[in-house]
């Protein structure tokens, strides 16, 4: 990982910025009529991937801001289009965590980076 580089850019404060906004877009007009789970899944994977901590799959769930199994359908969206991986916790076998494909957090980074 290029954490120096992420840091110097402020691409994690960006992808957190974006995060924020729409999470007060939501409150203040209520997300029945907007709303990105796919894109809030890849935000909030990207801000931890970033930021070197894990996220499990019901976090990611409940992250993408839509009930729970709109969230799980949109995490297995995801796997299925290569952008997103899922892997076993190696001491819980109950648990599992997500992370972007490489191709996908570089994909994160560049957009960050042209904003």
């Amino acid at each position: 990982m290029r954490v120096g580089l992420r840091t110097e850019f402020g691409l994690i404060e960006k992808a957190r910025h974006i995060h924020n906004q729409r999470r007060l877009r939501d409150e203040v007009l209520g997300n029945e009529l907007f709303g990105d789970p796919g894109w809030d899944l890849m935000l909030d994977l990207y801000i931890a991937q970033a930021s070197g901590k894990r996220v499990s799959v019901t976090s990611a769930a409940i992250g993408s801001g839509k009930p729970m199994s709109t969230g799980l359908r949109w995490v297995k969206l995801l796997i299925e289009r290569s952008l997103v991986v899922r892997e076993a916790d190696p001491y819980d076998g109950r648990r599992s965590y997500l992370r972007l494909t490489s191709s996908a957090f570089d994909a994160m980074e560049d957009f960050l980076a042209r904003c």
